[in-house]
């Protein structure tokens, strides 16, 4: 019996560490790609899209690391015929919701954005200029974590610019979306299947 406690208390340990764990996404992005980081564990997940590679590292240690660039192959796509989409209405808000709460509930670590101004015309360029600059400089006063940085380019023809950001993802937050999700899903199939078959009964004639 004291075997059987030490076991089920140590599982009850683990589980409570993985809810009460949080997940970090860290992202460093420009023009020319973006560099992801998913830590959670000591586990490491990392992607860049501009060389097309994935790695995965275990307490700084590499263990694994690929290429997701594809060797071209001429390949004779078939075409495949269009589904319609069943997302209706509800399913859209339901949508909407659960991403709403998830976004409520993000913990913001740091968030840099620099962004260089730029257009075909200099005075389009001066006057998003200054508008943008009002717009960061109230949102560095509210937003403590973050920093905006805006300058204006005279000689380019687009816009460009930097993003570096982190935030952590608690584990408890995405099982409470992912429990919202699967109740909404399961009450949509018994209700699509009890419709079906009240359409398909057979009348009774009186």
């Amino acid at each position: 019996m004291l075997t059987l406690g030490l076991i089920l208390l140590l599982f009850a340990g683990l589980v409570a560490l993985l809810v009460l764990s949080f997940i970090r996404v860290t992202i460093d992005a420009d023009e020319t790609g973006a560099s992801i980081c998913i830590a959670w564990l000591g586990s490491q997940f990392r992607f860049n899209t501009r060389t097309r590679r994935f790695a995965y590292s275990l307490f700084s240690k590499k263990l694994f690391e690929r290429s997701l660039v594809k060797s071209k192959k001429r390949r004779i796509k078939k075409p495949k015929p269009k589904k319609r989409s069943k997302v209706t209405i509800k399913d859209a808000r339901a949508l909407m919701k659960s991403g709403f709460y998830f976004i409520r509930h993000l913990k913001l670590r740091y968030l840099r954005v620099r962004l260089v101004v730029a257009s075909s015309d200099p005075a389009l360029t001066g006057e998003l200029y200054g508008y943008l600059t009002s717009l960061t400089s109230s949102l560095n006063a509210q937003l403590p974590k973050a920093s905006f940085d805006v300058r204006p380019d005279f000689f380019k023809l687009s816009p460009y610019g930097q993003l570096a950001s982190s935030v952590d993802i608690f584990v408890a937050r995405l099982l409470a979306i992912a429990w919202q999700l699967g109740k909404y899903m399961i009450v949509k199939r018994r209700a699509s299947k009890r419709l079906k078959g009240e359409r398909y009964a057979t009348p009774r004639i009186t």
